[in-house]
């Protein structure tokens, strides 16, 4: 129940108010959570998330780089696991273990099923970083050198994909 006041003695009450927050249309690549807050040695959790992927966009393969500073997250690559979207994926899937390479964790992945691959909303991969840094706002972000494909081997397009930070307390 929502209450509305325009003045002291007006008040109106709506019990049933309907409406959809879409800050990001896709289909789209997102780091989710979009914001975080953390301490000095705190593990968090972070998704590789798709977004509004319509099923004529389905992505049979994928190439994606996220940068993270070093210096202040680390990247723990025991807990990395497949995301929703590709372990209820019925089809077959192909994702190795992601390649570190200094700041960068590059994931390649394929999935077909029938000459479908992945669409919809949900996350693509689940990984852990640690953070080392005392205090400050943190970036990971989707890399510039990133491909997706469809079951012809043609390239889809992506809105520019959406980051996400990490906010640093004491």
């Amino acid at each position: 129940i929502i209450n509305g006041r325009y003045d002291t003695d007006n008040v109106e009450t709506e019990k049933n108010l309907h409406f959809t927050v879409d800050a990001i249309s896709g289909p789209a690549l997102r780091i989710y959570p979009l914001s975080q807050t953390a301490q000095f040695g705190d593990s968090i959790t972070v998704y590789l998330y798709f977004e509004d992927v319509p099923l004529d966009s389905a992505v049979t393969g994928l190439h994606v780089e996220i940068y993270i500073p070093l210096d202040s997250l680390e990247f723990i690559s025991e807990n990395y696991k497949n995301g929703k979207l590709i372990a209820d994926f019925a089809g077959t899937t192909l994702w190795p273990s992601p390649s570190y390479n200094d700041s960068t964790m590059s994931i390649d992945g394929v999935a077909d099923e029938d000459g479908v691959g992945l669409w919809g909303t949900g996350s693509i991969v689940e990984f852990h970083l640690k953070v080392l840094a005392i205090e400050g706002t943190l970036n990971i972000s989707i890399g510039g050198n990133r491909t997706f494909l469809n079951i012809e081997g043609d390239i889809i397009d992506f809105e520019d994909p959406v980051s996400g930070k990490v906010m640093v307390v004491k």
